[in-house]
């Protein structure tokens, strides 16, 4: 699986190895989490469930962004998000490709 680290904060050598793995690491869990509950997720529905408190609302936006640049997941509309502005939804593109054959 290609993954994107947008290395903004200048990590070099060892730092930045093992920032892409938890950057690989947090798309997986969170791409396996959209593949096995049905629905639709915005990034802080992810945040609020006990599977993602860990991880900062700003890596599971990352994240999304590169599953859905991926075709991983699409977009399904959005929502008012907690601090009363729109938020994007998304879900599985599995089931949505499986519906299609």
């Amino acid at each position: 699986m290609k993954s994107y680290f947008y290395n903004t904060i200048g990590l070099n050598g060892n730092d930045l190895a093992q920032a892409k793995r938890s950057n690989q690491n947090q798309e997986a869990v969170i791409l396996r989490f959209i593949n096995t509950n049905t629905g639709s997720w915005s990034a802080w529905d992810l945040h609020e469930t006990a599977n993602f408190y860990h991880i900062p609302i700003t890596s599971i936006r990352r994240a999304l962004h590169n599953l859905l640049d991926r075709h991983e997941i699409r977009e399904v509309g959005m929502v008012i998000g907690p601090y009363g502005k729109p938020v994007t939804k998304y879900t599985s593109n599995v089931f949505f490709q499986s519906s299609l054959f």
